[in-house]
């Protein structure tokens, strides 16, 4: 004889069954997709741009030739060692985790690289109007180096002869935007009167 098992009270008729979801839980992170080798190959190029822009930067800055050749080794070449990077990263994982980050890495490099012109001029702008000679010890005009002008840093005075010049501009804006607005304002209330006195006639 076959004996069949009994189901005793309170014992779910589709035990086996999975158990639905609740739609309310949350769902479980999804995993993060990893970078391809054509997104690292891009990634080892923009770095490699990015070091020769600051060996760039620093050469000008020191009026050093030799680190702005560096910097144009760099730019030269980083297309072609940037795929090869790509390839090494798919085999090491030091090169994979440095390709994976590089775009925390070149865009810190290149927010400073933008920001490098301000941080200059407020220097220009509270450094002493003069400095001694070394050779004769005399006083002579702090005059900002032809590599900072340059990039844009320009003496107090002509700094602040650019910005009443700016300001200027912009204020003549303000008042021409101004009038053009009381001239449009005071045609709409023209306009309006004359629909008025032609319902009334």
């Amino acid at each position: 004889m076959t004996s069949t098992s009994r189901l005793g009270p309170g014992t779910p008729i589709n035990s086996g069954a999975k158990t639905a979801r609740n739609p309310a839980a949350p769902k479980p992170p999804s995993p993060r997709p990893g970078n391809t080798q054509q997104q690292r190959a891009a990634a080892g190029t923009e770095l490699l741009e990015t070091v020769g822009l600051v060996f760039g930067i620093a050469g000008m800055l020191t009026n050093n030739a030799t680190l702005q050749l560096d910097g144009m080794t760099f730019g030269l070449h980083a297309d072609t060692v940037g795929p090869s990077l790509a390839e090494l990263a798919e085999k090491n994982s030091i090169a994979r985790a440095l390709l994976d980050r590089a775009s925390v890495l070149t865009g810190v490099a290149g927010i400073a690289a933008v920001a490098l012109p301000l941080a200059y001029q407020i220097m220009a702008n509270h450094a002493p109007k003069t400095k001694k000679d070394p050779a004769t010890g005399a006083e002579v005009p702090n005059e900002i180096p032809a590599q900072l002008i340059n990039m844009g840093v320009l003496p107090p005075d002509m700094l602040l002869t650019q910005y009443r010049a700016m300001t200027e501009a912009k204020a003549a804006r303000i008042q021409a935007d101004v009038l053009r607005k009381t001239r449009d304002a005071q045609a709409e209330t023209e306009r309006l009167r004359e629909e008025i006195a032609g319902v009334d006639a």
